[in-house]
């Protein structure tokens, strides 16, 4: 199994363009994509990329939900609803629609954050903070004996 790995941070152009890491472009290139999936998260003011895999595993996820529910609408919108196919032109690089950019307020560089299956798309002024707030929780999470 191919993982998006590592940190990158890259620049946006004027017409919403940033190059996409080439190690994130050949796991995507193995799973059949040109491009990602890319939708705003849910959770924080950050964007989520994927590809075919982390795309077939949510699906499988949601067809155990009844489909008339409440929850499998709410993550049904955020699978599907919310989702771009963002394409790579030939140089790597993918245009990032607006309500993208505005969702992580990104203005001049993107940074890219590899977590295995997925990865996400930050203002690298935000993530630092982001950064450090996850690497307090693992740290909490080792003292108390959650993790090993």
């Amino acid at each position: 199994m191919q993982r998006f790995l590592g940190r990158f941070v890259n620049k946006l152009d004027a017409k919403g363009r940033v190059s996409v890491p080439a190690q994130f472009r050949d796991v995507l290139t193995k799973q059949g994509l040109k491009g990602f999936y890319c939708a705003p998260s849910a959770i924080h003011p950050g964007l989520t990329g994927y590809g075919e895999d982390f795309f077939a595993e949510v699906d499988a996820k949601l067809k155990q939900l009844d489909p008339y529910s409440s929850d499998y609408a709410a993550r049904a919108t955020q699978a599907f609803g919310d989702v771009d196919y963002l394409e790579c032109d030939p140089e790597g690089r993918v245009r990032l629609p607006e309500h993208l950019i505005a969702h992580a307020a990104i203005q001049d560089r993107v940074q890219f954050v590899g977590l295995s299956q997925f990865f996400e798309l930050w203002n690298p002024e935000t993530y630092p903070a982001v950064h450090a707030e996850r690497v307090a929780e693992l740290r909490r999470a080792y003292r108390a004996g959650g993790v090993s």
